[in-house]
């Protein structure tokens, strides 16, 4: 919230947008998934319902006449009659703690699913907005990167340019660098396209304007032992073991229902002309005498939904270790290849690149030669740019099993 007011305030009085980094992007994101507050309302909702499930029914308060005569003599007359009265009574039905309680845990359950489904909502968007930004980012990094290439073909353009008076194939050489220099800048101009896009779907998102930070994070790669015990408390496993222990509670409610209900009510009858006041107490049992098929289709059923659930969350565990460790397998490869390029390759054709330009400078190479390292130069840095996007999307799936994401 505090990113999105600096943003506005910033807008309003007119100075530079703040850049938005790539934890800014994923806190922010995750912040406002619209199912969070439904969750909220979800949750409460289950809390309520486990407080009404482990109360006893409300009680069935009773008011009438017993004994009226509705046939001979005394048809419809209240006194005529010693056995008729008035009658005020109460009927209570008792269902068995056991009925109670897995009705309780029922209701709980249901809302533990909404908030693990919620927080797993928030990291899949907070996923989402991670692997936007770096997307983004390097679509940006890619565009710097192909402008510094114009800039050196704009150079080489104006040599190739200038031999014309020389040399016949100069003019040839200039239009041939015109053309690849129009193809580069078209690939930036596709670049810069995609950056405003993922610009515009955190402006949607956030609710204000947004430019990308032109730096990534340094995020490291997480020890494997270190995503194992993540995993464990991943919301989508949780949420798979909350639907097991629902369906458990339902499979005990199932099986209640079966068992006996008990009912207890207790009448006051008040009699006319000085008779004696009568009091009636009642205890009744009530239970599926002759239905047993029906009720052990009814346990049978509910046995088997938390069965399937225990087999969802089996597939689940299977499901994110499996992505913890392809997706570390991916990163740590990513790494790999961008520290080789980075701490050899890269310095290498780098240094190529002005050895040629220098004995260009000193009429010892031709212009093709020039040229042609500084595109093994720039093609190197374009390389570079790739693999490190590979690896922040591999370590945003890695950092999205993490307990602490959000980051």
């Amino acid at each position: 919230m505090w990113c999105t007011l600096l943003l506005a305030g910033a807008l309003a009085a007119g100075t530079p947008v703040e850049r938005l980094t790539l934890g800014s992007a994923v806190r922010l994101s995750a912040e406002r998934e619209p199912t969070a507050l439904a969750a909220e309302h979800e949750v409460a909702a289950a809390n309520a319902d486990a407080d009404f499930a482990a109360r006893l029914p409300a009680p069935m308060w009773m008011v009438g006449i017993e004994n009226l005569p509705i046939t001979g003599m005394d048809a419809g007359r209240f006194g005529a009659d010693e056995m008729t009265m008035r009658m005020v009574g109460v009927e209570q039905m008792w269902p068995s703690a056991q009925m109670r309680e897995s009705g309780r845990d029922a209701a709980l359950a249901m809302g533990d699913v909404a908030r693990v489904q919620a927080e797993a909502a928030r990291r899949m968007r907070a996923r989402e907005a991670g692997r936007m930004w770096v997307e983004g980012w390097r679509a940006a990094a890619t565009a710097r990167a192909l402008r510094a290439e114009i800039a050196a073909l704009d150079a080489a353009i104006a040599a190739a340019t200038a031999m014309t008076k020389s040399e016949p194939g100069g003019s040839e050489e200039a239009l041939m660098l015109g053309v690849e220099r129009a193809e580069i800048e078209a690939m930036a101009e596709l670049m810069d396209g995609e950056r405003a896009a993922v610009e515009d779907w955190f402006a949607a998102e956030l609710g204000t304007p947004v430019a990308l930070a032109d730096a990534p994070p340094l995020w490291t790669l997480p020890e494997a032992a270190l995503l194992d015990a993540a995993i464990e408390r991943h919301p989508e496993l949780r949420e798979a073991a909350a639907m097991r222990l629902q369906a458990e509670a339902e499979a005990d409610m199932a099986q209640a229902q079966g068992g006996p209900e008990v009912r207890i009510a207790a009448r006051y009858g008040a009699r006319s002309d000085g008779r004696d006041d009568m009091l009636g107490l009642e205890v009744g049992v009530r239970f599926d005498a002759f239905t047993r098929d029906r009720q052990d289709a009814r346990e049978l059923a509910a046995h088997s939904r938390a069965e399937a659930a225990e087999a969802r969350l089996a597939a689940k565990r299977r499901e994110l270790i499996q992505l913890a460790r392809s997706a570390r397998a991916k990163a740590a490869a990513a790494l790999a290849a961008h520290r080789r390029i980075t701490d050899s390759l890269l310095p290498a054709a780098d240094g190529h690149a002005a050895l040629v330009r220098s004995r260009y400078a000193a009429g010892n190479a031709t212009l093709g030669d020039a040229l042609s390292a500084e595109r093994m130069h720039y093609a190197h840095h374009r390389e570079v740019l790739r693999l490190e996007g590979e690896a922040l999307l591999a370590l945003v799936d890695l950092y999205s099993l993490l307990p602490e994401w959000p980051r």
